[in-house]
């Protein structure tokens, strides 16, 4: 990634991936080369209904494993064609890591509609 990134504008590559803010500007990316990058306030609008979205997306998935039987869940997390693993696939044990996760999911998904 070094080699790939040289003379590119890393604050505006990072700054893309921040969740949108309450306000209802502009975002002000960054400037680079003498031309400031700007996500226009109604694209952060989309982006804020999108981060809704997500957290509605992980409730949704996690209410569909606890419903899920627990022999599936074995299959699910096997790696094998002929015998599943005993251990069920199950959602994060922590609260923290629960938000954690969603979180870089959330960058990831800001950093893909900005860019």
């Amino acid at each position: 990634w070094p080699i790939r990134l040289v003379n590119r504008p890393l604050d505006i590559l990072s700054a893309s991936a921040l969740q949108p803010t309450a306000s209802d500007d502009d975002y002000v990316l960054g400037d680079w080369a003498g031309t400031e990058f700007v996500s226009p306030a109604a694209d952060e609008a989309k982006l804020r209904v999108l981060m809704h979205v997500v957290d509605q997306m992980f409730d949704r998935a996690e209410e569909t494993l606890r419903h899920t039987h627990h022999r599936l869940r074995c299959w699910l997390q096997t790696y094998y064609l002929r015998h599943f693993r005993p251990a069920p696939f199950q959602s994060l044990q922590t609260t923290a890591a629960r938000a954690g996760y969603i979180a870089i999911w959330k960058r990831f998904i800001c950093y893909v509609f900005r860019v």
